[in-house]
């Protein structure tokens, strides 16, 4: 699937390798994880309805994050119960030795922060729609989950 082009396990190790290699000069792991967090979730700035299509990609977004903060051995579907299950990617675990470390602290501090832009974005009154209204409370409740799993 796409998302594993964006933030899989391959993609995630090339970029830290390519931090490792070239210093500064490269793309940074944490601002890309953080580029491509904002471009998923750009409605938050500006509120209105979100589309069913734009609401399945954040979807798989949170699925690949789940991925990713899921300590050793725990089931996937714990966490993200209550999201639509899109292709197998929510069976999909890091291997033991993750060998991009950095990209759970950096999925754990991304989450932390779409917890508070969510927040913020539905005490604004911008999200009118029932329907985008029900997504980003389900967003806010399996957020709440990844960061709380043990």
């Amino acid at each position: 699937m796409f998302m594993d082009a964006l933030v899989g396990n391959e993609t995630l190790a090339k970029m830290a390798k390519m931090n490792s290699r070239f210093g500064e000069k490269s793309y940074q792991l944490a601002d890309y994880m953080k580029d491509i967090q904002s471009k998923i979730w750009a409605e938050l700035s500006v509120g209105g309805k979100i589309d069913a299509f734009r609401q399945n990609i954040q979807n798989n977004y949170l699925e690949k994050m789940a991925t990713l903060l899921m300590p050793a051995g725990f089931n996937p579907m714990d966490i993200i119960k209550g999201l639509p299950i899109i292709g197998q990617m929510a069976a999909q675990q890091l291997p033991s030795g993750d060998p991009v470390g950095s990209s759970k602290a950096l999925a754990m501090v991304n989450m932390e922060q779409l917890k508070n832009q969510i927040d913020v974005a539905l005490k604004s009154g911008k999200f009118t729609d029932a329907l985008t209204n029900a997504h980003l409370k389900m967003a806010q409740k399996q957020i709440n989950r990844m960061l709380t799993a043990k």
